[in-house]
């Protein structure tokens, strides 16, 4: 069943060049409208008196077993070989992400006073795995080959999960200073997003509990004795048969939020000495009406003398699974018809930085940010705790970004990017999958064009 699920993530591998949210670019202090995704208030008091965002690219991959090396990046990302590497040869679980922004045009503009205001659009996907079994994996991934590591018994009490989710934005930003007394200055702002659900597709298996061997005959792998519990759930457009144009559907609606506060503590010659910023980001839902006849909640029972064959989900759509549950009552017995509406979260997370200004251009950046989204439900998109150091060189025109982060998920990666005029580019990982291995594959790109205060 799993095995369908991950194809799931197969129209993501086209844009999968790399990049988390815009790594050592977003520290800076001329990032423009860009700059209200990793806090609204940044836009207040801002460098430019008016900003366009004509577009930016930010794909990331990232994973707990696969590292990639920059001479095979390429060929490492490509679907067979990817869900090889995730997947293949291995015991224990595994965890993965997918994450594709697409900023689309965006505005930003200074008013007279003390206000700034921005329009951003945005499209998003992201796609994960969850501490899912690489035995039970591999297994549905070649059901009709041999393996010569088989029999395995795996016991899993907890939850393996795949889902991915595709959503598009429209939000309204408004900052403001709220305060400005002698070297200290204090700004707020806030975002509201209309959020447009493209799709929702999850699979889950709770509670699993069993053993997978292999029919010497037919070589073909089978589970028994099994128990535990397998649910999915299915809105929007199909994933297994995604066309460009299905991305511009809306299938399910929500509203969003930013929330941000910036302190700077201000140089009497202009400028500052330090800069603290706190976001609150990713708050909010998009509820979804699943499909009844592809969803729902099957508890698993197959005996010690009984057979499941995996290789009998091969010519099940997966349109067709709830069906296929249905004509084999032996073996599975619903507990939910999977019909009822539900609503999935943002992945939503709180952002802490603290810039210090060195000396001339030289500045040092400490970001973290902390998950606090449930991940309780399998539907939902995850995101990971990441901290990152970042020295930079920062011109009116240029910066040059060095990027040095700690993730949950993917654990160090280092990375380069630069700002020269109205491109911005480059990858949190770069550095570490130049001279070494990294584990998060990702890149970035961006073209905007600002008019500078003096």
């Amino acid at each position: 069943m799993m095995k369908r699920c991950l194809l799931f993530m197969g129209f993501l591998y086209p844009f999968l060049t790399g990049a988390q949210t815009l790594p050592g670019f977003s520290t800076g202090n001329y990032t423009g409208v860009t700059g209200v995704f990793s806090n609204p208030a940044n836009i207040a008091d801002s460098r430019y008196r008016f900003d366009v965002c004509l577009f930016s690219l930010d794909p990331d991959v990232a994973s707990d077993r696969v590292s990639f090396k920059l001479g095979t990046l390429g060929s490492s990302l490509k679907g067979d070989s990817l869900r090889n590497q995730l997947f293949g040869g291995g015991t224990g679980t595994v965890s993965a992400l997918i994450n594709v922004c697409i900023q689309g045009p965006s505005v930003m503009l200074r008013l007279p006073g003390k206000f700034s205001v921005a329009l951003t659009t945005r499209a998003r996907v992201v796609a994960n795995v969850r501490d899912l079994d690489r035995s039970l994996a591999n297994s549905l991934d070649n059901s009709q080959n041999g393996n010569a590591n088989l029999p395995v018994t795996i016991q899993s009490p907890g939850n393996m999960a795949v889902n991915v989710n595709a959503w598009k934005e429209i939000g309204a930003s408004v900052a403001r200073e709220v305060m400005h007394k002698g070297p200290n200055f204090l700004k707020a702002g806030v975002t509201l997003r209309y959020l447009m659900g493209v799709g929702n597709g999850y699979m889950l298996v709770r509670n699993f509990s069993g053993t997978i061997n292999e029919d010497n005959v037919l070589q073909q792998p089978y589970l028994s004795p099994t128990t535990g519990q397998i649910g999915m759930g299915f809105a929007g457009i199909d994933f297994s048969h995604v066309k460009g144009k299905d991305l511009t559907e809306t299938h399910g609606t929500g509203v969003g939020a930013d929330l941000g506060l910036v302190y700077e503590f201000r140089l009497p010659k202009g400028g500052y000495l330090l800069r603290a910023g706190a976001s609150l980001l990713d708050l909010g839902s998009i509820g979804y009406t699943p499909e009844p006849q592809s969803s729902g909640v099957y508890n698993v029972h197959i005996g010690a003398n009984q057979r499941y064959y995996l290789s009998d989900l091969d010519s099940v759509n997966l349109d067709n699974y709830k069906q296929h549950f249905a004509q084999n009552p032996l073996y599975f017995t619903p507990t939910d018809s999977g019909t009822a509406k539900y609503r999935v979260s943002l992945p939503t997370r709180v952002q802490l930085d603290l810039d210090y200004h060195v000396i001339s251009f030289l500045y040092v950046n400490v970001m973290a940010q902390i998950r606090v989204a449930s991940i309780q439900k399998a539907y939902n998109p995850t995101s990971y705790n990441t901290y990152t150091l970042t020295p930079r060189l920062e011109m009116r025109h240029l910066g040059v970004f060095v990027p040095i982060s700690y993730n949950t998920l993917s654990g160090v990666n280092a990375g380069l990017a630069l700002r020269a005029g109205p491109v911005f580019l480059g990858s949190g990982s770069i550095l570490g999958a130049i001279f070494g291995q990294s584990k998060d594959a990702n890149f970035f790109i961006g073209v905007h064009v600002g008019f500078l205060r003096h």
